[in-house]
C-alpha cells in the first residue's frame, strides 16, 4: 500500500502545475487563512495490546477545514469515512478537531506535527471494543509541498488510538498507523 501512495504522490506532483516560489506563497500560512482539503489514506491496526488478535486494514477518505491562528499554528475540523478491509468489512465514520504545528519550512516544503481528538463510530462491533461509538486520538507528522500561492499537496502519517475510555469492558482499544496523501486549497 505504501508503494501505491508513493506512486500516487509522484503522479499528482507530475500533473499539478507548479509556479515558482514568490512572495505571495508566504501568505498561505498567515493568520486567518482558511484551508479546504481532502485526504485519502490506508492504515492497519497493530497487535498492541497483544490481546488484540484481530488484524484489519482501513481505507479512509477525510475532508478537512482549517484556519490558521498564526503562521505556525492551525486548528482544523476533519470528517472521515472509512471501510475496514482484510478480515473485517465494517464501515467507520469519525469526526475530529486537530491542531497542526509547523516546525520547519524550506522553500516549498513545510513540516508539521498533528494532534487530534474526536470520536469514531463503526457499523459493526470491532474486537477489542465493547461499543460501536468510541473516542479517537491521533498523533502524527505531516509533509506539505506548496504547489502554488493557494494550494499544497500533503503526505501524512498518523498513529491513531480508538477506545471507549473504559466506559464498558472489554476495552482493549485499537491502535493503528495510517499513511495518507491529500490536496488542500487556501483562501
Amino acid at each position: 500500500m505504501l508503494r501505491l501512495l508513493a506512486t500516487l504522490l509522484v503522479f499528482i506532483l507530475a500533473v499539478i502545475p507548479v509556479r515558482a516560489f514568490d512572495a505571495g506563497m508566504a501568505d498561505i500560512f498567515s493568520r486567518g487563512t482558511r484551508e479546504y482539503g481532502f485526504v485519502l489514506g490506508y492504515g492497519e491496526n497493530h497487535k498492541i495490546p497483544h490481546a488484540m488478535s484481530a488484524r484489519f486494514g482501513v481505507d479512509t477518505f477525510r475532508l478537512r477545514y482549517g484556519r490558521y491562528r498564526s503562521p505556525r499554528t492551525q486548528f482544523a475540523y476533519e470528517v472521515c469515512a472509512g471501510k475496514q478491509t482484510k478480515d473485517m468489512h465494517s464501515t467507520m465514520v469519525s469526526g475530529m478537531v486537530t491542531c497542526r504545528y509547523y516546525f520547519a519550512r524550506h522553500d516549498r516544503l513545510v513540516l508539521g506535527t498533528d494532534v487530534g481528538l474526536g470520536f469514531a463510530t463503526f457499523g459493526e462491533k470491532v474486537p477489542g471494543l465493547s461499543t460501536t461509538t468510541n473516542f479517537a486520538e491521533t498523533l502524527g507528522i505531516s509533509f506539505q509541498y506548496v504547489t502554488s500561492d493557494s494550494s499544497a499537496l500533503t503526505l501524512d502519517y498518523r498513529f491513531c488510538h480508538i477506545s471507549n475510555a473504559g466506559l464498558k469492558l472489554p476495552n482493549l482499544g485499537v491502535n493503528a498507523s495510517v499513511m495518507s496523501v491529500g490536496y488542500s486549497w487556501y483562501k
